[in-house]
């Protein structure tokens, strides 16, 4: 859960347009970092999705932790890590094919 939580945080900003282009946090490319308009619009979307899959993670910390509770600890991390990955390559890769 403080996985997702964090995750907002530095995704929310992101979404709203409110960080501006640096090289510590954002999707940064050479195309990103080439053009503040490019930056903006990139950032946003992948913000954008990234606060779904962090959204998503919280959903699934919680499903996990009343299904499973402290019986099965290796299916819920083994399940949120899968979750975590396979979001995140996803927003990753679609963020390279729009900048």
């Amino acid at each position: 859960m403080l996985t997702a939580i964090f995750g907002l945080y530095l995704s929310l900003p992101l979404w709203l347009g409110e960080v501006a282009p640096n090289t510590v946090t954002g999707f940064r490319t050479a195309k990103t970092m080439s053009d503040p308009k490019i930056w903006y619009a990139v950032n946003s979307v992948v913000g954008r999705d990234m606060v779904i899959v962090n959204l998503v993670l919280a959903l699934l910390a919680l499903i996990f932790h009343f299904t499973f509770g402290k019986s099965k600890p290796s299916i819920s991390a083994l399940g949120l890590t899968a979750w975590l990955a396979i979001g995140s390559g996803a927003v990753a890769i679609y963020g390279r094919q729009i900048s």
